[in-house]
């Protein structure tokens, strides 16, 4: 259970879980990375300079986001805040001072990012909730661990475990019990649209259909497809949902129809749980986000003055992502 300090803990709390919800309206939930993680995407992006992947305006665009999410950090001290500063006035090299700068001070702030709230709420008690919440949530999230896990964690931690915890010892134990926990090695199925066969046959892990019903049944998964059963609150949301987008003009008469068929199926599939509320995860956000990066980096090989003939089919290039 929290245990209060200053008035504003119970809602850093209740924020931190619910950023961390998964039915969390989109809206409310958390949208930006934490400081580490843009570091480490302003170095990949300087790798990636250099290899002629992308613009040096590019890189200096995201520098400058590097230092607008560092500089808004409150656990950052004022030297590492300089520090930073000073080593993205210009665009990082991979055998440069400021690029090896960058690399250590991410690796410390990483190493003890959560202590260093824990040690804010300590000595001098914040007057506001969402800055602390959103920087904590984005921080773990960057971890690798998911939103379902964390959401649980911490609710149970806060409202349902019958020992108290102040905001300052739930962040020492996060730190102990999650982000310095040693990662754990995963199987990962991984499904292909396309056989990836060559010359020299398929890969040395690749499994047939037949090994792959066997993987899931010994992993514990069913191999029989699970459909939910339509109801007619279903059958309502949707045609109510579709007709709204028709008088908006943002669905055609005639496209109708189809619209409300596609999401029926996501129903039964299970893909969605209701058409009000539409909420994309933090995974999902970050990976269209590396979608539109290397789409803008097809872009960027294309003109001047590398002028590669880009991959992309003109319809799904860069440009008409504008």
């Amino acid at each position: 259970m929290l245990k209060s300090i200053n008035p504003a803990d119970p809602v850093t709390a209740a924020r931190l879980v619910e950023l961390l919800g998964q039915h969390t309206p989109w809206y409310r939930s958390l949208w930006s990375i934490g400081v580490t993680l843009t570091i480490a995407e302003l170095l990949e992006a300087s790798t990636a300079h250099e290899s002629g992947i992308l613009s040096e305006g590019s890189v200096r665009k995201l520098a400058s986001s590097c230092a607008t999410v560092a500089g808004k950090d409150p656990v950052l001290t004022r030297p590492e805040k300089a520090t930073l500063r000073q080593q993205l006035q210009s665009v990082p090299r991979s055998t440069g001072l400021s690029f090896f700068t960058l690399q250590q001070l991410r690796t410390r702030v990483e190493r003890d990012y959560l202590l260093r709230w824990a040690n804010a709420f300590r000595v001098a008690p914040m007057d506001r909730s969402e800055r602390p919440a959103r920087s904590i949530a984005a921080h773990l999230l960057d971890c690798g661990f998911s939103d379902k896990f964390l959401h649980g964690w911490f609710k149970q931690k806060l409202y349902t475990d019958p020992g108290e915890l102040t905001l300052s010892e739930l962040c020492e134990e996060a730190n102990s019990a999650i982000a310095t926990k040693a990662p754990h090695q995963f199987d990962v199925l991984i499904a292909f649209k396309h056989s990836p066969r060559s010359a020299s046959g398929y890969p040395r892990e690749w499994l047939n259909a037949a090994r792959i019903s066997e993987w899931l049944k010994h992993s514990g998964f069913s191999t029989t497809p699970h459909l939910q059963e339509i109801t007619v609150d279903h059958v309502l949301e949707t045609t109510k949902g579709v007709e709204a987008l028709r008088k908006s003009k943002i669905v055609a008469a005639d496209d109708e129809d189809n619209l409300r068929k596609i999401i029926l199926t996501k129903f039964r599939k299970k893909v969605i749980d209701n058409t009000v509320a539409p909420r994309m995860s933090y995974g999902d956000y970050v990976e269209q986000h590396t979608y539109l990066l290397f789409l803008k980096m097809a872009d960027e090989r294309s003109k001047p003055p590398y002028n590669q003939p880009s991959m992309i089919a003109k319809k799904y290039a860069w440009p008409t992502h504008d």
